[in-house]
């Protein structure tokens, strides 16, 4: 089953709202909503101990990183990708096997033919 961009959306992930931060001269700006890729890193690659916010639980809809959001896109298609590749993968080696065995029994029942050889143990 693949994942739909909208089976993501509608998900729980668990978030990370970054404090605000303070950029001299500019002002002060509101910390962006990053999303988990595992226990400890985003998808962006900030950690909790050095992007410090408060972790909660949300959808893909809340992220406002935008390489958060384009990382999760970007293993969305890995992932139909990688599931694609496998299901070729096997029709191709199911393909190999099929020419391969007919190749032996059409290589089989000519050598024996031509030498008048039987189907017989080599001892």
């Amino acid at each position: 089953m693949r994942l739909q961009m909208n089976d993501v959306a509608e998900s729980k992930l668990r978030l990370l709202k970054a404090a605000p931060y303070e950029i001299a001269g500019r002002g002060t700006f509101n910390g962006k909503i990053h999303a988990f890729r595992d226990a400890e890193k985003t998808f962006c690659g900030q950690t909790v101990e050095f992007c410090p916010g408060k972790v909660f639980s949300g959808t893909a809809q809340d992220v406002t990183c935008r390489i958060c959001t384009r990382s999760m896109a970007s293993q969305e298609r890995y992932d139909e990708q990688r599931e694609e590749w496998k299901q070729r993968a096997a029709q191709d080696e199911q393909r190999r096997e099929l020419e391969h065995q007919r190749w032996w029994d059409v290589y089989s029942r000519t050598s024996n033919r031509r030498n008048g050889k039987r189907n017989a143990p080599l001892c």
